[in-house]
């Protein structure tokens, strides 16, 4: 009676055991298939297409550009910033000052020191983008865009950028103002308080 227990026992843990390692090397096996996997987005731009790598960095751009077919329609690999998305300069005019930045590997803009209720022009260029190309501005952190609103619809034009005008209210802190073009975003940031103001 024991020696059929202990033998059972024994067998119920090395199936156990059987059943967590096999389960433990196909999930290992999924990581190792999802990790290798480089996503594309295809992008119809008139006629050639373009490869656009969501996340790419320069042995991936090189690869995939080694990759490319040799005749017939062409194919290129879009220069993108670190943090994955396109490219964008922003020319901020504040008063009578203008400033020009470069957004960072996050996205993010260098923050700008504004007044309270004050309006503020900007210029955003995305050097990668086709005129035409769809981008959504929302104000964040409140104030309003020269809609009138939070949030305006816009495309590139002939120069690839987008134009808008933002006001901040009568409180200071900070105000965040987001251009999501696709599936990348970009951030400006702005400080409101009285000790900035151009009035």
């Amino acid at each position: 009676m024991k020696r059929t227990l202990l033998t059972t026992a024994a067998i119920l843990i090395a199936l156990t055991i059987a059943v967590f390692w096999l389960t433990r090397e196909r999930q290992d096996s999924n990581v190792r298939n999802i990790s290798g996997t480089q996503h594309q987005v295809r992008r119809t731009v008139g006629a050639p297409h373009e490869l656009i790598p969501e996340r790419a960095g320069t042995a991936a751009v090189a690869a995939n550009a080694a990759t490319q077919p040799k005749g017939g329609s062409v194919a290129r690999v879009v220069p993108r910033a670190a943090d994955g998305g396109e490219r964008a300069n922003a020319l901020v005019r504040v008063g009578t000052r203008e400033s020009s930045f470069e957004a960072n590997a996050l996205g993010l803009f260098p923050r700008v020191p504004i007044g309270l209720d004050e309006t503020v022009c900007v210029a955003v260029s995305y050097p990668d983008g086709q005129p035409g190309d769809l981008v959504v501005v929302q104000s964040e952190d409140g104030g309003r865009l020269d809609n009138g609103q939070i949030v305006m619809r816009t495309t590139l034009n002939d120069a690839r950028q987008v134009q808008f005008s933002f006001t901040s209210t009568m409180e200071g802190g900070l105000y965040r103002v987001c251009l999501r073009k696709g599936f990348n975003e970009k951030r400006l940031e702005f400080w409101g308080s009285t000790k900035t103001s151009s009035h």
